[in-house]
């Protein structure tokens, strides 16, 4: 697996060949580079040490092997209060799990040996492991996923929790179970036509390419008539695991559904049928019994927090990877606000980047992330977006990931972009004019210039709309218009409602109350 090109880690494809039978002749010299690579305690190497524990749980060493290994995970650093520098990122929710989790393995290995860096037995230290495990069970059983729906780090929590439920005693290892079923369970509710449709907590590039995403590898493990992917090997901890994988989930991945749940600080909103899928997170959240939890680094200089608590290891993540709450105007980093699919390669989205160009290296990217927040709100068969950007900020314009291509039927106009596909359809306007931009990617980029830009979404079915123009027809006797800085306003049956931005109070007489429905931004 490739670490930017660099190096490459090896320990998901050496459990892969001895759970299948094939080893090679290198494998034992890519084992001792993995205890190197741990030993110089390479970011991710909290990795290598959960797939070096399933070794060593599953095969025999030989004495010189039995002797490297003990050498290195006694001096590993198994948390960031201990001693040692390095770059290692400890405090996400799968890097957190991760190193939790191996402390604990490796405690157990050696109960009554001194880690080094630890400055305790064995024993102490698996108590140490054992008490964060337990946190962070009770945080995701609490409250959900932060990392919700992410296709690349769902599958590394995966892997953790795998451990978890492998390795650890009965009353955690079962708790860790029911954990994994809802991991799956979420993946599979948002699984559309073969592909994960989702928002995500933290996403990368391949986002728009749903069928290649990371996740699709747990996907095509529940059903294999779906997208595979490599998924970066975490198969091979499943290879040997004792968990099974619960039944119904082929039947959330097929069926249609209309639900809106809460997972971490976020308000999901999901529909998916025959014809399209639209899913996104509500900016801002309008229930009003939401209880957020308290960021521990904005009180540790008033009072005396407990900075060997799971508590205080989320409270350092928020503070590195961005804010874990939704709110429009907020600087993003990784999260991913909402996309509309009408099959597993046709999706579309809108984002603020991070970047001028496909090849930028920041996070947010340039197709992942937002620089700024949106607004955000979905209704039945309808989405609305909108972008407000500071003055301050290096970006100044939104785009439209669009893959024309991907339709049977497809039509560009100024403020409009139309599709069909099957037999569902999507027409997406702008309150900018959108103009076509080539990059890496070409014919599929629409950017909207300015500092306040306003997205709706329509989806409609075939059922209902005969032909294409009729579908068109429908959506722009909506006459969308985004108004007054911050409004968004849309006629039903010839009727317009309002709904600011910032408030809940709405004017409507009778006759305004009889429209189907209305969209709130």
């Amino acid at each position: 697996l490739s670490r930017g090109g660099k190096f490459g880690f090896s320990i998901s494809n050496i459990l892969a060949r001895k759970a299948t039978g094939r080893i090679t002749a290198k494998d034992r010299e890519l084992f001792l580079e993995t205890l190197s690579q741990i030993e110089k305690r390479f970011d991710c190497s909290d990795f290598l040490v959960c797939g070096l524990v399933r070794y060593l749980k599953n095969y025999e060493l030989d004495d010189e092997l039995k002797n490297r290994v003990k050498e290195v995970l006694l001096n590993y650093r198994y948390w960031m209060d201990q001693e040692g520098s390095d770059a290692m990122c400890f405090w996400s929710e799968n890097h957190s799990l991760m190193f939790y989790v191996s402390a604990m393995n490796a405690g157990e290995f050696y109960p009554e040996e001194y880690f080094t860096r630890a400055h305790m037995t064995g024993r102490q230290l698996w108590e140490a492991g054992k008490k964060r495990v337990e946190q962070w069970l009770d945080d995701v059983e609490e409250r959900g996923f932060e990392e919700f729906l992410s296709t690349v780090y769902m599958c590394v929590t995966f892997a953790g929790l795998l451990n978890v439920i492998d390795y650890t005693p009965k009353e955690i290892s079962d708790r860790a179970v029911k954990v994994t079923d809802r991991l799956l369970e979420m993946l599979a509710l948002h699984t559309y036509k073969g592909s994960v449709i989702a928002p995500m907590g933290r996403v990368y590039r391949q986002v728009i390419y749903p069928f290649l995403q990371g996740a699709q590898a747990l996907m095509n493990l529940i059903d294999p008539d779906v997208p595979y992917s490599y998924g970066e090997g975490w198969l091979a901890f499943y290879a040997t695991s004792r968990y099974e994988i619960p039944e119904g989930l082929k039947k959330l991945m097929r069926d249609p559904v209309l639900t809106e749940y809460n997972t971490g600080n976020a308000v999901i909103r999901l529909e998916k049928n025959e014809a399209y899928c639209i899913t996104s997170v509500q900016s801002p959240r309008k229930d009003t019994d939401y209880d957020r939890w308290v960021n521990l680094t904005l009180l540790e200089e008033r009072q005396n927090v407990d900075k060997t608590s799971h508590a205080y290891t989320k409270s350092l993540n928020e503070r590195f990877h961005g804010t874990t709450c939704f709110e429009p105007g907020v600087y993003g980093y990784q999260q991913h606000m909402w996309s509309c699919a009408l099959d597993s390669e046709t999706q579309i989205f809108a984002n603020h980047p991070g970047g001028t160009c496909d090849s930028s290296q920041m996070r947010p990217g340039y197709w992942y992330g937002n620089g700024v927040m949106p607004a955000v709100r979905q209704e039945k068969g309808i989405l609305g977006a909108v972008y407000q950007i500071p003055k301050e900020h290096p970006i100044h314009f939104t785009h439209v990931y669009w893959p024309g291509v991907k339709f049977d039927q497809n039509k560009v106009e100024d403020h409009w972009l139309f599709g069909k596909k099957g037999n569902g359809y999507i027409g997406m306007w702008c309150s900018k004019k959108l103009q076509p931009y080539q990059d890496q990617v070409f014919n599929c980029e629409y950017r909207s210039y300015g500092d306040e830009i306003a997205y709706c979404v329509f989806c409609g079915d075939q059922k209902e709309y005969n032909t294409m123009e009729a579908f068109i027809e429908n959506c722009k006797k909506r006459t969308p218009v985004y108004a007054d800085g911050e409004l968004i306003q849309i006629s039903f049956n010839s009727k317009k409602l309002y709904h600011r931005l910032y408030g809940d109070s709405m004017e409507l007489d009778e006759s305004d109350k009889k429209c189907d429905i209305f969209i709130g931004i």
